[in-house]
């Protein structure tokens, strides 16, 4: 299932995460920093995040064993 059939089966609120989490993932920060950027719960991001994951709509990480690094928003 492609992100476009999946995000079609996802409720409102997905929705609205998968849209900060798409924006988060253009700024290149951390999804801690920009959760309090923008006033959101930080442990709901993560959630969020997870259950996006398990319902095919959000891509997993690279399989490195590398660690990831961001970059900060501001």
């Amino acid at each position: 299932m492609s992100q476009d059939e999946s995000s079609c089966s996802l409720t409102r609120g997905q929705q609205r995460w998968l849209e900060h989490l798409r924006v988060y993932e253009a700024q290149g920060c951390s999804l801690k920093h920009c959760a309090l950027d923008h006033h959101l719960s930080v442990q709901a991001a993560y959630a969020a995040k997870g259950e996006l994951k398990r319902r095919g709509a959000w891509p997993a990480p690279p399989s490195s064993s590398a660690p990831l690094t961001w970059s900060l928003c501001r």
